[in-house]
């Protein structure tokens, strides 16, 4: 048991020297201002402080602010990709829509038609015939789907 108690002053002697030490400040008759871990029996304006220790910095400690570097430029970059992403497809989402507005306003003016005109390969117009009408506004009509609905 005394075992265990000696080691245990010793442990708290060894702790308490690592939390804090005392300073203390002192004029001395000259006026000049003096600082030390022990006042000196004669000083005049004695002034003690408690001064926690603050220990090294080490290997592991700047590693550390290291690591804490690399990850907050991780993230950064982690962060700029995804608004990058994001404005991305934004954009793809504002040409998604004016495609679907183009096909909308095609085949709501194909199914208004009472005439359907078609240019040839000699940049005559031609009518449509009936299978090649039904053809034309299937085509639009699934474009515009597609478009539209986001199939």
């Amino acid at each position: 048991m005394f075992k265990w108690l000696g080691f245990g002053l010793v442990l708290s002697s060894l702790m308490l020297s690592v939390q804090a030490a005392e300073i203390y400040s002192w004029r001395d008759a000259d006026g000049v201002m003096h600082f030390g871990e022990k006042p000196p029996e004669n000083a005049k304006e004695l002034k003690q402080r408690t001064i926690p220790d603050t220990p090294p910095a080490d290997n592991d400690e700047r590693d550390h602010v290291d690591d804490s570097q690399r990850l907050l430029r991780a993230f950064d970059e982690e962060r700029a990709e995804r608004n990058q992403q994001k404005a991305q497809q934004k954009v793809e989402q504002q040409k998604r829509a004016q495609q679907c507005s183009a096909a909308k306003k095609e085949l709501e003016r194909f199914e208004t038609s009472t005439r359907r005109l078609v240019t040839d390969a000699k940049g005559q117009q031609r009518e449509l015939n009936p299978t090649e009408d039904r053809e034309y506004g299937r085509q639009l009509r699934e474009a515009a789907a597609a478009l539209c609905d986001g199939r």
